[in-house]
């Protein structure tokens, strides 16, 4: 491939943009880079992790659309405390309960329960959700665009439903995901918690270097 001032002249872009986009193309397994002899595209892309790699909202819809999503039930419901919690809703306060089942094609992965604001999931509660996400289908009818997803990761035994659900033994380690959508007009529009078969699914994460010296965390502490 040409030297890095080549491509940044080339597409009018710095040669720090360039640079991170050669170190994110490493990092995907396409490309070589050796000092003193250049850098060259991998005849077969080398992937060093194999899973699910989540960098974007973009590729939270890719997972939704490369699985199989089985309806286990529907409901308006009161929000349980972390529901409201998370929300930032009153405690008493009813949503929209989904619960469901994600497949590959290995077999059951996921275990979800995904809770929408009464206010927001009035129009969305007779969708099928197996053809449309409950991503878009928030943005669909609420007027809401979704600009963030927050995550928290964590270990847990399976639950009873959980264990059911996904064909494994009560207790088995399972990987929690409690997800949050956030619209910047309104706040949180969905919380979600999904479990998954630790030998069915990995997590990957894309992390790349914020150079604006903007941090959630430094805003936590502040």
């Amino acid at each position: 491939m040409p030297p890095e001032m080549d491509i940044a002249r080339r597409f009018g872009v710095s040669r720090p943009v360039v640079r991170q986009a050669m170190m994110t193309l490493v990092n995907e397994g396409l490309i070589d880079r050796t000092p003193g002899k250049g850098t060259y595209v991998r005849r077969k892309p080398h992937v060093p992790f194999e899973g699910w790699p989540i960098g974007s909202i973009e590729d939270v819809l890719s997972y939704s659309r490369e699985t199989r999503l089985q309806i286990l039930s529907k409901r308006f419901m009161t929000a349980p405390p972390n529901v409201a919690e998370a929300l930032q809703i009153s405690p008493g306060s009813r949503v929209f309960e989904l619960r469901a089942v994600r497949s590959s094609k290995e077999g059951e992965i996921a275990y979800q329960q995904n809770y929408v604001p009464e206010v927001i999931a009035q129009d969305i509660a007779s969708f099928d959700f197996s053809e449309m996400s409950l991503f878009a289908a928030i943005e669909k009818t609420s007027g809401y665009s979704i600009d963030q997803i927050l995550q928290a990761v964590s270990a847990v035994a399976a639950s009873t439903d959980a264990a059911a659900a996904l064909q494994a033994p009560s207790g088995a380690p399972l990987l929690q995901i409690e997800r949050m959508l956030v619209s910047l007009a309104r706040g949180p529009v969905e919380f979600g918690i999904t479990c998954f078969r630790s030998d069915r699914y990995r997590h990957i994460a894309n992390l790349t270097r914020d150079r604006s010296g903007s941090s959630l965390w430094r805003e936590k502490l502040k």
